[in-house]
């Protein structure tokens, strides 16, 4: 899959028209390290993850290729923020708790049309 990904963001800037598409790696920042480190000191665990950009789309933009974005930097980080918990309502009289769940789910999803929940 790996091998596929540059022909998919050529793809999806294609087929949706945006101005520009990107796929990042969600990863820990890298440190500089020393010949007497050991094979894992490149990895900065503590830190908080940066997205490392691996392919983009269209030819102009992969000067982006490689480059670090860091939380706080624009809104990107904010997709992984996973949807705002809504406190759940009980189930009146002639409704299920699935129906409920939806309805709770659809109030905290982000709108877009090709979305179907």
């Amino acid at each position: 899959m790996a091998d596929n990904l540059q022909e998919l963001t050529h793809f999806l800037h294609e087929f949706t028209g945006a101005t520009g598409v990107y796929i990042g790696k969600l990863e820990h920042p890298r440190l500089k390290i020393d010949e007497k480190d050991n094979d894992k000191a490149h990895v900065d665990r503590e830190s908080a993850k940066v997205i490392k950009f691996i392919n983009a789309s269209p030819h102009d933009h992969f000067h982006l290729k490689g480059k670090i974005l860091k939380p706080g930097q624009g809104v990107t980080h904010e997709v992984f923020n996973g949807p705002a918990e809504t406190p759940r309502e009980p189930a009146t009289e002639g409704e299920s708790d699935e129906t409920v769940n939806k309805t709770v789910i659809k109030s905290g999803a982000p709108t877009d049309a090709l979305m179907d929940l």
